[in-house]
């Protein structure tokens, strides 16, 4: 492997694109002073990763690009090329040659590039370590760097030997995965976290779950029998008004007012018809009559004027006429009196007409006010019968109002029924999306493990100091199954809470509650007792079998019951109290009672109980039962008594012809 060729564009001094061809062996670089010698061993750190502005003999990176000259501007970007030869598969990359490129903008930008396909700086540097070029190999000696490296103290020196040597790369491997893992612990913890939480949402979750689906099934009946209560009310109504006689007396009277009342109409509009017929009439005899008096007045002014005319006539004197002859005179005499007689005949004529006008006016105001009348009289007919037509429609609104407000109510209970399922869907989806995001975290658990266990195998790998994280992974373990024992341990008492809480609310006297809270237990011995209890320590304790029997007829064929009934003492019985004493558990047992040496002792012996009937129960249950130290001494004591059970202070339990261990909820039961 060898610097083949090196490509520099306007980096530092080197404007112009210049291109080293470097071949085999040693290459100097000589010329004057100031000539750009250091630039060419610049370029190569800087290609190679170099970060400092200061380690380029600058004061911030971007003097490396060209800053112009009297005759030539300033550019815009610097470029430097590193093509290597790879022949021998010194670099682990499949290319017999390697160009590294890298390119920075004045605006601040910067790229990288692996024989032309953009690339990351931490790629980059890990290539050249991988193969002895990194930025911090030693490979580049800088200017006042052999003095340093000649006066360094021997922890200095040390150093140089350690970073020339390679073990950089597998620091950094060494840091980038106590990074990871700091990482993968977080998650674990935030996982953990997430985990408790949910497990503690599980159980209230659940108990909403069977309420929504109670209250849906509740919800489900009232509306079903609403609904049939409501169509048999529809019917009925219907029924009753089809059989009433006065339904079809209604509908008979409703045609005839129907027809009634169209005809009315009918008489209305030829009554208008008639009235406006009138009208006209009365207007042209109006007419008729203005004109006649008019006609008549001219005729008695005329009159009058010719009356006047015969007075004067007859009273001028004779002389004043003495030129007229006698007979030319009563000529005009008898004229006038002919004119006279025609004007008086003329005058009688238009009175004799006026008064004609005058009787036919008053019989045409005489027929209009009849007709009057008997539109009005009409008119009130029709308004009674448009009332009782107004009646029939509103007793027909009414019975409409009655169907539709059924209807209205049908619906406002389809949409509440709907809302309720609604809400009950909602509900199961977070049950269901707290179910996934447990499986989730499940499996996330699950990936991380291996991501973890990947992540150890490399930085043990890489340095001896990370074997501590398998202890610490351990701690952590335990605590996460300490802490997932005790979620489950109190979700399992959540549900037995409800339970029993289901079973209370039934309202039958003599129900107590579970066998765990009515004992004591002496510390220490929780788990062999629960291991050995079993589903025994989650039952409920009822008082006689008629209780028990009452209590699984009120509370259904789909509820899962376990019911303790202690036996009663020997002797008269007493009656049950109609309801039970709050359970109180008894003082557990003394320090005499505990285990000692290899002896198994009695599991009676660590139970205490108030209540005798309790006890001889228990007595029974637990009657060749008994807690060892460790699974060896409750083998070993099996072996030597086969009939009897043996529980160990770790879960285990032996019985004849069987061994079980109980689970970490389960053996935390009465722990909780």
């Amino acid at each position: 492997m060898f610097l083949k060729t090196l490509t520099m564009r306007g980096f530092k001094s080197f404007a112009s694109a210049t291109t080293l061809a470097l071949e085999p062996g040693i290459t100097c670089v000589v010329g004057p002073n100031g000539s750009g010698k250091s630039n060419v061993v610049d370029a190569l750190a800087w290609v190679m990763g170099e970060q400092g502005a200061k380690n380029l003999r600058g004061g911030k990176m971007d003097d490396v690009i060209f800053a112009g000259t009297a005759k030539r501007q300033a550019l815009g970007r610097a470029e430097v090329s590193l093509t290597i030869d790879n022949t021998d598969g010194a670099i682990p990359i499949d290319y017999t040659e390697v160009t590294i490129s890298r390119t920075l903008f004045r605006t601040g930008g910067s790229e990288y590039a692996v024989n032309g396909l953009p690339a990351r700086l931490l790629d980059i540097q890990e290539l050249l370590n991988d193969s002895g070029l990194g930025k911090e190999m030693h490979v580049i000696v800088g200017q006042g760097r052999l003095d340093q490296i000649l006066h360094a103290d021997p922890q200095e020196r040390r150093g140089f030997i350690e970073e020339a040597a390679g073990v950089l790369k597998h620091r950094r491997r060494k840091d980038k995965a106590l990074r990871k893992l700091t990482g993968l612990q977080a998650n674990l913890d935030r996982l953990l976290d997430l985990r408790q939480e949910l497990a503690r949402q599980l159980g209230p979750l659940g108990r909403q779950a069977k309420a929504a689906k109670r209250a849906a099934g509740v919800q489900a009946t009232l509306r079903d029998t609403a609904a049939r209560l409501l169509a048999d009310d529809i019917v009925q109504a219907q029924a009753r008004l089809e059989s009433d006689p006065r339904t079809a007396d209604r509908g008979e009277r409703r045609a005839q007012l129907e027809a009634r009342v169209a005809a009315a109409d009918d008489a209305i509009a030829a009554a208008e018809a008639q009235l406006k017929g009138h009208e006209a009439e009365v207007e042209e005899l109006g007419t008729a009559l203005r004109a006649a008096g008019a006609q008549a007045a001219r005729a008695r002014a005329l009159a009058q004027r010719a009356g006047d005319r015969v007075e004067f006539l007859r009273a001028q004197p004779l002389e004043s006429t003495g030129k007229d002859s006698p007979e030319a005179l009563a000529q005009r005499a008898e004229r006038f009196a002919a004119e006279a007689q025609d004007a008086q005949a003329e005058r009688a004529e238009r009175e004799e007409a006026l008064a004609a006008l005058t009787a036919d006016r008053e019989a045409a105001q005489q027929e209009l006010r009849a007709a009057e009348d008997a539109l009005t009289r009409r008119r009130a007919q029709i308004a009674a019968q448009v009332r009782e037509r107004a009646e029939l429609e509103s007793s027909r609104t009414v019975a409409q109002r009655a169907l539709d407000d059924a209807g209205t109510t049908a619906a406002a209970l389809d949409e509440r029924a709907t809302a309720l399922e609604g809400d009950l869907a909602r509900v199961r989806e977070r049950l269901s999306a707290a179910q996934a995001a447990a499986a989730a975290q499940e499996e996330g658990e699950t990936a991380l493990d291996a991501a973890h266990e990947s992540a150890l195998a490399a930085a043990d790998a890489a340095a001896a100091a990370l074997a501590d994280c398998d202890d610490a992974r351990a701690r952590h373990r335990a605590e996460a199954d300490r802490l997932t024992a005790r979620a489950e341990a109190l979700e399992l008492a959540a549900r037995l809470a409800a339970a029993t809480e289901d079973l209370l609310a039934a309202g039958v006297p003599g129900v107590r509650a579970p066998l765990g809270e009515l004992v004591a237990i002496a510390p220490g011995y929780e788990v062999a007792l629960a291991a050995v209890l079993g589903e025994l320590a989650a039952a409920v304790v009822v008082d006689g079998m008629g209780a028990a029997a009452q209590l699984l007829g009120a509370v259904g064929a789909d509820a899962d019951i376990d019911l303790l009934v202690p036996a009663p003492a020997a002797g008269p019985e007493s009656a049950p109290a109609s309801e039970p004493a709050a359970p109180t558990p008894p003082a557990p047992p003394t320090a005499a009672d505990a285990l000692t040496g290899s002896e198994p002792i009695p599991a009676r012996a660590l139970l205490a109980a108030d209540d005798p009937a309790l006890g001889r129960l228990l007595d029974a249950q637990l009657a060749d039962v008994f807690v060892c130290a460790d699974l060896d001494t409750a083998l070993s004591a099996a072996l030597a008594r086969p009939g009897a059970t043996f529980a160990a202070l770790g879960g285990e339990v032996v019985r004849p012809h069987r061994l079980t261990r109980a689970g970490a909820g389960e053996g935390a039961r009465l722990a909780a």
